[in-house]
């Protein structure tokens, strides 16, 4: 994995991206920690208030993977609302990250790379054809799968009735 050093060069380059397209954005100390955690691959729970950027966090999250590795590197953001969703694909494209709710797009784009950013409620990342996509070990989903961010999930019992667990 990479040093301390290597990690704030990429998450800096990250930021200067985000700065050419007028998106000057300043970093938290939590929201470099959670970066960083999640970057040298371990678990994490971010317990943070309503508007402290936690999106922020997997967006960047994507940029300094893919920068670090030379590769490229997706998501999957699991979201109780749809309203929520369609705000994270706007202000993913704007930062010029690929996204998709998965409610919309096709299996197969998903499993071959084609997006960076994949949101999806409880419900559709429990279907079979996005779990046997997922656990394709040679698919481009697999291979480039940076984290699974469960957004929200004091809602996830709520949503499914049961408790939701990835194996």
């Amino acid at each position: 994995m990479a040093d301390s050093l290597t990690f704030d060069a990429a998450l800096e380059e990250s930021l200067l991206f985000l700065s050419e397209l007028g998106m000057s954005r300043q970093l938290r100390h939590e929201q470099k920690e959670a970066i960083s955690t999640l970057v040298h691959g371990s678990d994490l729970l971010a317990v943070l208030p309503t508007g402290f950027g936690k999106s922020l966090i997997f967006q960047l999250l994507i940029r300094v993977q893919e920068i670090l590795s030379s590769k490229p590197a997706c998501a999957i953001v699991v979201c109780p609302l749809k309203s929520i969703v369609q705000d994270q694909l706007i202000e993913a494209s704007s930062m010029g990250l690929s996204a998709t709710s998965l409610a919309s797009a096709r299996i197969g784009d998903v499993e071959n790379g084609k997006y960076q950013l994949m949101f999806a409620s409880a419900e559709e990342i429990l279907t079979k054809p996005f779990l046997s996509s997922l656990k394709k070990s040679s698919s481009p989903l697999h291979e480039n799968l940076a984290a699974i961010i469960v957004d929200e999930s004091h809602t996830v019992e709520s949503w499914t009735g049961q408790r939701f667990v990835l194996v």
